[in-house]
């Protein structure tokens, strides 16, 4: 038996072949097999059959629905270089792997003003009269918008639509009034001036890392046994929730010898953790360390100073993002 067949045609035994019938479109039938199937949204195919697909022109490469990568991946979507007080932002190109769904951009995205309540996910402007962050995201089709002071709280989902889950690292932001997931690409520090929405300092990006215009004062004290520090807190918000690792700078002038002490705020109480010194006898120094050091999942680290009266300095120069 052979010829084009419309699904509206009785299929010989069709009484035990409605599944088929009502799945395949259309076909052509021939003596060993079934070829040329315009196959219904509704059919789900065998895994096992499609392994079998080796050769050229068994199926186009825009009929396969999936992708290598894993969710979550990024490539690209990068913040552009800004100043201190910029009041608008540039996402970079890119490719991300949004759910199920590529999203790609071939060209930058045009300036979101931050003042601009149009700019943001739900079309209201945040409110940065005390200075928070302003996280940034892209939708499924690579669209560039703010969210305001509203972290990623969701790590993955199957269907843009119905909220996802929370298990891993959170890269996704749920809007619930839309019913979309928001996948974060980064954030920027805000204030207000005179009214206007700013950025409270530059900065620069090269894939997750972030290295900020100039090194911001994390609100050290004199503590001679280990203290915790609290780096996305208020004044001393220099951390934000997407990173667990912050790049820093500790300067440390002493007469004498001087040290200065840091660990996660999570790691073993006795911990020694990593230790930084000045030592020059009986003359003044002043050293700086640069560093990396992870932080605790709400950006806390602990630290303390030793030795002679030293005068400790500690700053946030950057940080590893953790949503790459």
């Amino acid at each position: 038996m052979a010829g084009d067949i419309q699904r509206t045609t009785t299929l010989p035994d069709s009484a035990s072949k409605a599944n088929f019938h009502s799945q395949t479109d259309e076909a052509t039938i021939r003596s060993d097999k079934i070829t040329n199937a315009m196959c219904n949204s509704s059919m789900e195919l065998v895994a096992t059959k499609l392994a079998q697909i080796d050769t050229a022109n068994k199926v186009t490469t825009a009929s396969i629905v999936g992708t290598p990568w894993p969710d979550g991946f990024i490539l690209g979507y990068e913040l552009t270089y800004f100043d201190a007080d910029a009041t608008a932002i540039t996402l970079k190109q890119g490719v991300a792997i949004h759910g199920i769904t590529q999203a790609k951009t071939t060209a930058p995205s045009s300036a979101l003003t931050l003042d601009t309540a149009a700019n943001y996910y739900d079309g209201n402007l945040a409110d940065y009269s005390t200075e928070g962050w302003n996280y940034m995201a892209i939708d499924t089709s690579g669209n560039f918008k703010l969210l305001g002071a509203n972290p990623p709280d969701k790590s993955s989902y199957v269907t843009d639509g119905t909220i996802g889950d929370a298990t891993g690292t959170l890269i996704y932001f749920w809007d619930s009034g839309n019913t979309k997931h928001w996948r974060v690409v980064g954030t920027v520090r805000c204030y207000e001036d005179g009214g206007v929405i700013k950025a409270k300092w530059g900065q620069a990006q090269n894939g997750n890392t972030i290295m900020y215009s100039a090194g911001q004062g994390s609100g050290t004290t004199d503590q001679t046994s280990f203290t915790e520090l609290n780096l996305n807190d208020g004044a001393n918000g220099t951390l934000p929730e997407i990173t667990e690792m912050g790049i820093f700078n500790v300067q440390i002038a002493a007469t004498g010898n001087g040290a200065f002490h840091v660990k996660t705020a999570d790691a073993a109480a006795g911990a020694a953790g990593k230790v930084f010194n000045s030592d020059n006898g009986a003359e003044s120094l002043t050293v700086d360390h640069e560093f990396l050091q992870i932080t605790d999942g709400s950006q806390k680290i602990d630290y303390k100073i030793a030795g002679t009266s030293p005068t400790v300095a500690l700053t946030t120069s950057g940080y590893v993002m953790n949503i790459r």
